[in-house]
């Protein structure tokens, strides 16, 4: 009898992100009960580091560099250890999902291993957005790939193994150089144009970009995300939860404190959201972050509708249940969710 193959969840870190690896690590283990394998995708973190994820379970995939520059807008060539994670050699799993280091998990991530394909969440940039737009390559660009469209974010990524063939991981690589000039991020572009017109969406709750809206100041309690995702802002160093300014830098604390206590023995046993909560919450946050984040002003309607929580997803759930008991149950089953996730852009 063929044993099921199992998930994985994988994170990536050099010496210099090692605590931030722990809380992530931490995070993921407290608040979102993962029941597959952890791998941390190391970039020359020394084996005295290393034996902290070791001892915990944790699977290390050690990363021969494969840019020895600066990408971009000096971004580190760690990001494109990324591309390690469409090697053949994670067939051996079921579904895949990586999440970037500056993330805080509050919520169950199991519906991210139900996606066929590859899916990510919608970037607030659009693919030209990836590149410089003063890059001779802009041109050649535009001839294959309509850079009006959408872009996706590589901090967040849910992928069936599937998709990985023996060809997978040199042709993202041959991309990447074949436009290495053009890239602002680096992995995040070459992805996008790997997975142009494939990629699937994830609702934003999966992959909130916190920092865009933290102008508004809103309490950590006021936002309803399963992940949060914290990217960088204008270099401001406040934007990250592990600067002691940002109003996250507790919870980000708490995590990184409770990291010895990790026993994978056990499963943390941890509630889904419904998926009514996954969309208002979604749509909520599209509707602000994608068409509003730039004006820098406090959103009235918005803040009104954030106040909005649980209780008000719990009766629309009632009177849904009341009307039509199947059609509730169907929004709010595996099946509803993997369907809307599976949706092309």
């Amino acid at each position: 009898m063929e044993i099921p193959k199992r998930d994985i969840i994988v994170f990536l870190a050099d010496s210099n992100y090692v605590e931030q690896a722990k809380q992530l690590f931490s995070s993921i283990y407290w608040k979102a009960g993962w029941k597959g394998d952890y791998m941390l995708l190391s970039h020359q973190i020394s084996d005295n580091e290393l034996k902290w994820f070791r001892d915990k379970g944790v699977l290390i995939r050690e990363c021969i560099p494969l840019f020895d520059k600066t990408i971009g807008k000096n971004y580190s060539p760690i990001v494109l250890d990324k591309l390690y994670l469409f090697k053949t050699e994670f067939k051996k799993w079921n579904n895949v999902v990586f999440l970037d280091s500056d993330i805080i998990v509050r919520g169950s991530l199991e519906r991210l291993t139900k996606i066929n394909g590859f899916a990510s969440v919608k970037s607030f940039l659009k693919l030209r957005g990836e590149f410089f737009v003063d890059s001779d390559l802009i041109s050649d660009l535009s001839i294959s790939f309509n850079l009006n469209k959408r872009a996706f974010c590589t901090g967040i990524m849910a992928f069936s193994t599937n998709i990985i063939n023996d060809n997978t991981f040199d042709e993202i690589i041959n991309l990447f150089k074949k436009y290495e000039r053009a890239f602002l991020f680096g992995e995040e572009g070459v992805l996008n144009l790997y997975f142009y017109k494939k990629w699937k969406e994830i609702p934003n709750v999966f992959g909130l970009d916190f920092t865009p809206i933290a102008h508004l100041k809103i309490k950590p309690d006021d936002i309803h995300a399963v992940v949060l995702h914290f990217i960088r802002f204008e270099d401001k160093k406040w934007c990250k939860p592990w600067n002691p300014e940002n109003p996250f830098f507790t919870e980000w604390t708490d995590n990184l404190q409770k990291f010895d206590l990790v026993n994978l023995g056990i499963v943390q046993r941890v509630k889904s959201w419904d998926v009514l909560k996954v969309y208002y919450y979604s749509l909520l946050y599209d509707f602000y972050i994608h068409y509003n984040y730039r004006s820098r002003t406090d959103f009235n309607v918005f803040s009104v509708l954030l106040s909005f929580t649980d209780r008000l997803i719990g009766r629309i759930g009632m009177i849904v249940n009341k009307i039509s008991p199947n059609l509730y149950n169907k929004l709010k089953g595996r099946g509803r969710m993997k369907k809307v996730a599976n949706k092309n852009e």
